[in-house]
């Protein structure tokens, strides 16, 4: 039990610190939640709307829906606490306008006058915000493209409301159908050739069709006939529980083989029938008498996916490639998503992950969010303050740079200084080393003449001699050569005498000290040196 806290904590806190967000969807027949961000999808959730919480795509009692989305947020451990809604209905003022090229300040008061002829009631009574859809190129298009929302305060109001009773920051309100167009922006990076996209979300109680124009909504329109108005009609035919007319439904209702008569399919066709037919207009309305513009794709949304035949029965009404959305993957977006999330139920929410905080759509108040031409203000500022940053990190760089190559250098220098230090010292050390070795050389060349004329001495000797005198031992001083033998015949020193005489080599030398010691005898040889 400890284990399952301390998990459901971590997760708890993991949220808060990152930059995740909770998307709200509150329709008439489901509530619809995803916490997020632009990378991935931490959790999704779906409940059937209270009854009566709901009236008309307002929100009626925000008590019982505060209760539902509590129990769905503790449900899945979302601890995050910012939040945006997306909004739906026919109250919800959209135009698209072209504006002259000015400042930020003056397109927040034009943007509203221009939207004002369109309001049934007084501007004061809107909430109204606008989004730019040629960013990229109004400078080549030398104006602004506009898209202008006004949503009544008394409908956002209770979004707000609803917000504080759950403890959560509202950071965004937008229109489900901006919302969708941003989950189909992966498609146009995917395929640049595209120019046109339909989006038909057949929803529960009702349907948005929406023609996006390179990826920004162009027109979009809601229609109150949905699935359940639909399966209600065609299952109580088959049986008495409501719980079974969608089932009934989707299993038994064939539009390819309906006819529009009064019969239970009949009536069902003639409602989709409806819906071809405005979806036409709005092709119609978007093609501008240009009948070469052509939409390039129409993808399918919502309950209505799963009826059969849907999708060539809309490719046979208006003649363009139609699909049912089936996975991520068909959207192109480098997104994260748990297992079992469907795109075609949560698209509205989805879309809000992606939102431009800087430039999208908010319909908050201006109290509660910061105006465009101050986001643009902010922005030149900080785009400022980050070049002058940059220059000062690059300045300090270059200075910590030249001081690193003049201290390499003023250390190069150090140490060619300590090596000719070392050299000159090696020098001194190599010369008394030279010296002690000429020494050495000498005394050795002294040694090895002694050695020699010693051995030439003493081996001519033994030409000068009787066979019976043995050499003991040599000794070389100061010059002569004392040379200790012995013989048992003293006749043979007399003789060695007269040889050593008589010869030229040893003529100056000597015999001396013989002694008789057991029957030998012992004399010394001096011979003088040269």
């Amino acid at each position: 039990m400890k284990s399952k806290k301390l998990i459901t904590a971590r997760k708890r806190w993991c949220n808060t610190l990152s930059n995740e967000i909770i998307s709200i969807d509150v329709g008439n027949k489901y509530t619809k939640i995803i916490v997020g961000n632009s990378s991935r999808v931490l959790s999704f959730d779906k409940e059937l709307t209270p009854q009566g919480a709901v009236f008309e795509d307002g929100l009626h009692d925000i008590n019982t829906l505060s209760t539902l989305i509590k129990s769905m947020l503790t449900k899945r451990n979302i601890a995050t606490k910012d939040v945006c809604f997306v909004i739906r209905g026919r109250d919800v003022v959209i135009r698209h306008i072209e504006v002259p090229l000015m400042g930020m300040d003056k397109l927040d008061e034009a943007v509203v006058w221009e939207i004002t002829q369109y309001l049934p009631e007084l501007a004061s009574d809107y909430y109204i915000d606008y989004q730019i859809a040629n960013r990229a190129t109004f400078k080549s298009d030398k104006v602004y493209k506009v898209m202008v929302v006004a949503a009544p305060k008394k409908k956002l109001d209770k979004y707000i409301q609803l917000a504080s009773i759950l403890e959560l920051k509202v950071k965004a309100i937008d229109v489900a159908a901006n919302s969708v167009a941003r989950v189909f922006a992966g498609v146009y990076h995917f395929n640049k050739s595209l120019e046109s996209i339909g989006v038909l979300d057949i929803g529960a109680m009702s349907t948005s069709i929406s023609i996006l124009d390179k990826g920004s909504l162009f027109i979009e329109r809601e229609i109150p006939i949905g699935v359940s108005q639909m399966a209600e009609s065609f299952g109580s035919n088959f049986t008495s529980d409501p719980d079974k007319f969608h089932e009934n439904f989707v299993t038994k209702f064939n539009l390819l083989n309906a006819e529009a008569d009064n019969s239970a399919q009949g009536k069902i066709k003639a409602m989709f029938d409806n819906l071809m037919e405005v979806l036409q207009k709005i092709t119609s309305f978007y093609r501008g008498g240009n009948y070469e513009k052509k939409l390039d794709y129409v993808f399918l949304l919502g309950a209505g996916c799963e009826v059969y035949g849907i999708e060539k029965y809309v490719k046979e009404s208006i003649g363009a490639d139609v699909r049912a959305l089936i996975s991520m993957e068909e959207l192109n977006l480098k997104m994260q998503v748990p297992y079992g999330f469907d795109a075609r139920f949560y698209s509205n929410c989805l879309g809000m992950l992606f939102r431009d905080r800087a430039h999208g759509l908010n319909l908050l108040p201006d109290n509660m969010k910061k105006s465009k031409s101050y986001m643009q203000t902010t922005k030149k500022v900080t785009i400022a303050a980050i070049i002058a940053s940059l220059l000062v990190v690059f300045i300090s760089a270059g200075i910590f740079a030249y001081y690193m190559f003049i201290k390499a250098v003023n250390k190069e220098l150090e140490s060619r200084i300590d090596s000719k230090s070392k050299v000159r010292i090696e020098n001194v050390m190599l010369t008394i080393e030279e010296s002690d070795y000429k020494n050495y050389i000498e005394k050795a060349e002294k040694l090895t003449i002694s050695k020699r004329i010693v051995s030439e001495k003493v081996y001519n000797l033994k030409n000068h001699k009787p066979e019976d005198v043995i050499f003991q031992s040599v000794v070389y001083n100061g010059g002569d050569y004392t040379i200790s033998a012995v013989t048992t015949n003293n006749e043979s020193i007399s003789a060695m005498t007269a040889m050593l005489q008589m010869s030229n080599e040893y003529r100056g030398s000597r015999i001396k000290d013989v002694k008789l010691k057991d029957q030998k005898y012992t004399f010394t040889i001096v011979i003088r040196g040269e």
